[in-house]
């Protein structure tokens, strides 16, 4: 157990907000009622983590190493390593934000590939969950063209490999993985691949590597630590060895020379995937590996991460952890409020999990029956206004025509605003702007911390979705300004306004000013 050095008390001021830590936890945020002890070096709550913490009155901190921290009484309670220096030079939030990035975020002014902010991306995992094969994947590949949505990234998922650590097509399955991969380009994809820090202890490259300073290790035996994760139990890989980083840099490599893979979905590296029974090469807090292999993916433009620590302003796509097929159950009701802590906290380039949901066995324990249709077209209209969209189920499965038309609607808007999309990519990779954002952000000292069923899409739009269950109609805060809806309505601002919204619409204002 990391034992920390030191103890900071935040008293809130009148009327202030906080958000940080956890970005799962962002159905939480802003922090304004009590909340419990969490330890960044213990859990990433399966996404990314960070200790940075930012206040509606401009107030902040940014810690290079893991804290933890609870609420009480409208007091932040921080444990931390090294001392924590809260900056109070600012007066709202937008201003801390900036302020935090210039002196603190390792901006690289650089962006994910462009093409997955202008196109859908199409993940394998809930179309086939581990059993992909050559002949599914150039299926769904052309079912795609052939049901009207347009080619984009093309995610193989878990199952593709020979085995964890053996990072090449399982050839019973594939049998001509370069001629598939021609073929997916010539059909317009762009592909990744999956890959996880982990080698399974059985295999006979974990026997070439075993002697070896790439696995993580038993404190007492320096026997290699094996880990149980969610495919079973292996060794995993330690990001401090410099052997670590070499070796895997080939293996991607390979892939990339051979076959022709274009990217990477780097998964895992979560803090429990390092048990406390175990140690690193060079000493280090747990959390830190996330970090170092986030460090890793940054040497490919197209790349995704799922668990990350610390890792503002630098050219990594961020995607919200597994969402349920559910409307209040981590569900759709986490999207926009997770949305706007990861873009809060500085990770800019933000997918919002997969269209319908992303946790395979919500679908596969009813063999993919009980799809609800309206809760997939809501997830649909909220994804749309987001950085990016991720589809895997595939929509023209589980979907009737008329529905199936208003989710090819949705990815036409998305596709319609990519130019404005893509200036503010350039925008954010110069500066950290977020791209999605609160009311609060761009309209501070307003009284809209806690909105959390609308975002902004930079400065122009103001997305208002529905987010519960046969839900169609919605109360609407628009802040100052000039407001055209997409209705053509015009509405001037600050003003609260009621809406009809049927299934087929998806609301939205585009500031005039």
């Amino acid at each position: 157990m990391l034992e920390y050095q030191y103890h900071t008390a935040i008293k809130f001021l009148d009327n202030e907000y906080w958000w940080g830590g956890a970005i799962d936890e962002g159905i939480h945020m802003p922090y304004i009622k009590d909340y419990p002890k969490a330890d960044l070096n213990q859990s990433h709550y399966s996404n990314q983590v960070t200790s940075f913490f930012i206040s509606s009155k401009g107030r902040y901190f940014y810690s290079n190493e893991p804290i933890a921290y609870e609420i009480k009484n409208k007091i932040l309670y921080i444990d931390s390593l090294k001392p924590i220096k809260l900056e109070t030079n600012c007066t709202n939030l937008r201003e801390a934000y900036f302020d935090c990035a210039k002196k603190y975020f390792s901006i690289d002014h650089k962006h994910p590939l462009m093409e997955m902010f202008t196109i859908p991306q199409y993940n394998t995992w809930i179309e086939m969950n581990w059993y992909p094969t050559q002949d599914k994947i150039l299926k769904y590949a052309q079912d795609i063209i052939d049901n009207g949505f347009k080619p984009g990234i093309l995610m193989l998922d878990d199952g593709w490999q020979e085995d964890y650590g053996v990072w090449d097509f399982n050839h019973r399955l594939f049998p001509n993985p370069k001629e598939m991969m021609d073929k997916l380009h010539d059909l317009g994809f762009k592909v990744m691949v999956w890959l996880i820090p982990c080698v399974s202890p059985d295999s006979l490259i974990f026997r070439n590597l075993e002697y070896k300073n790439i696995f993580y290790r038993n404190k007492e035996s320096n026997e290699i630590q094996i880990m149980h994760w969610w495919d079973g139990y292996s060794a995993v890989l330690d990001f401090t060895s410099d052997e670590t980083i070499k070796w895997l840099k080939e293996q991607c490599d390979n892939l990339q020379e051979k076959y022709g893979i274009d990217g990477f979905k780097f998964d895992g590296a979560d803090d429990d995937f390092y048990p406390e029974s175990g140690k690193f090469y060079i000493d280090i807090p747990r959390v830190h590996q996330s970090q170092l292999f986030s460090k890793f993916a940054t040497q490919y433009s197209l790349n995704e991460m799922r668990a990350t620590f610390n890792m503002q302003g630098q050219c990594l796509a961020q995607r919200l952890t597994d969402k349920k097929h559910s409307w209040d159950n981590r569900g759709l009701n986490y999207l926009i409020p997770n949305g706007i802590a990861m873009s809060l906290l500085g990770y800019i380039y933000c997918c919002p999990d997969m269209i319908g949901g992303g946790l395979v066995g919500d679908f596969i324990a009813n063999n993919y029956r009980d799809i609800d249709e309206e809760l997939f077209v809501r997830y649909a209209q909220v994804a749309t206004f987001f950085p990016m969209m991720q589809f895997s189920l595939s929509p023209w499965k589980v979907l009737s025509k008329e529905n199936l038309e208003i989710v090819k609607k949705c990815c036409q808007i998305h596709e319609k605003i990519s130019n404005y999309i893509k200036e503010l990519v350039i925008k954010s990779s110069n500066d950290a702007s977020p791209i999605i954002c609160s009311l609060a952000f761009n309209f501070p000292n307003d009284g809209y911390e806690e909105i959390q069923d609308e975002f902004m899409l930079g400065d122009k739009y103001l997305i208002a979705p529905i987010v519960t269950k046969q839900t169609f109609k919605r109360k609407v805060i628009l802040p100052k300004g000039q407001w055209l809806d997409d209705l053509g309505n015009t509405y001037q601002g600050p003003n609260t306004i009621e809406i009809e919204v049927p299934l087929e619409r998806l609301p939205y204002f585009i500031n005039i000013k």
